[in-house]
């Protein structure tokens, strides 16, 4: 049974992420969307309010079911923050966010090499020297995640990222166990669905599917605010959906279906249709002007 150490965690998370959606919401109204007493919601936003993660706007919100004004709430965008970085085949992109969720810095450094303990070793570097002058190694930051183009399983271990040409890569023993913050990985398409819930169109969704089309092909299901990952963690991966059984090789960088949807593939239909542009950019561009 949960104890109240975890029903109180639970409690302040709903409350930082209503407050994330609404903007500014009472004590009140934060205790009708959580189906709590207005005991629960004061006791639940002092304490978060002792930690310095919200704070009073000095003005009054007026309570839509009672017409009553109460003290108004919100996020203190200065009371935490976040790192989110990106293995790109080429690159390792960072950007720190703050509690609100705006990007405050960014930055991208190139790989010296796609080996796995030389790029886990850069982002660890990266990550040291961004937290240390840009937060003065505030214990501020909380965590990190990292995206990756993989296919990760549910024990954090790579089975295949074609674009960094990594194997059974063990990504939580070789990477997110060294961090001296709490860190977590998913690939690419899983971690764009969780940013479109929180930061995107979707705020305030309970379902959605994102389609990640880059090299490959991938998808991001949230189904109640949760994300979808199957029995082996690689529910999304439709890129590896495929068409005929009797074809398939085992040893395939691509999946079947994004041969034929990847960014390479879409690129050489279009061409092979008069397309000019010479990248996907421009590909997006023509679209959009015949669309127009």
């Amino acid at each position: 049974m949960p104890g109240p150490t975890f029903l109180r965690d639970i409690n302040e998370a709903r409350v930082l992420r209503l407050l994330k959606e609404k903007g500014v919401l009472s004590r009140a109204e934060l205790a009708r969307y959580l189906g709590s007493t207005r005991s629960t919601a004061t006791l639940v936003s002092n304490d978060l309010i002792k930690e310095g993660l919200i704070m009073s706007t000095g003005e009054a919100f007026v309570t839509q079911q009672t017409g009553r004004p109460g003290a108004a709430l919100k996020l203190r965008p200065e009371g935490a923050f976040f790192l989110g970085a990106e293995l790109g085949a080429k690159e390792i992109h960072l950007v720190l966010i703050n509690l609100a969720g705006a990007i405050i810095y960014r930055e991208t450094v190139a790989h010296r090499s796609t080996k796995p303990n030389v790029v886990c070793q850069d982002l660890l570097d990266l990550v040291r020297r961004v937290w240390s002058k840009r937060l003065k190694n505030s214990d501020r930051l909380r965590g990190i995640g990292i995206a990756v183009s993989a296919l990760l399983n549910n024990q954090g271990v790579i089975r295949k990222a074609p674009t960094l040409g990594w194997h059974d890569f063990d990504l939580k023993e070789g990477l997110l166990s060294k961090f001296p913050l709490p860190a977590f990985a998913e690939n690419d398409a899983n971690a764009a669905a969780l940013a479109e819930l929180s930061f995107g169109g979707r705020v305030g969704y309970n379902d959605l599917c994102v389609i990640h089309l880059d090299l490959g092909a991938g998808a991001g299901i949230i189904s109640d605010r949760r994300l979808v990952r199957g029995y082996s963690g690689l529910a999304g991966e439709i890129g590896h959906f495929c068409f005929d059984p009797a074809k398939a090789r085992r040893d395939e960088e691509l999946g079947p279906l994004e041969t034929h949807l990847g960014r390479n593939q879409l690129l050489a239909s279009y061409h092979r249709a008069g397309g000019k542009a010479k990248d996907l950019a421009g590909l997006l561009d023509d679209l959009e002007r015949n669309e127009s």
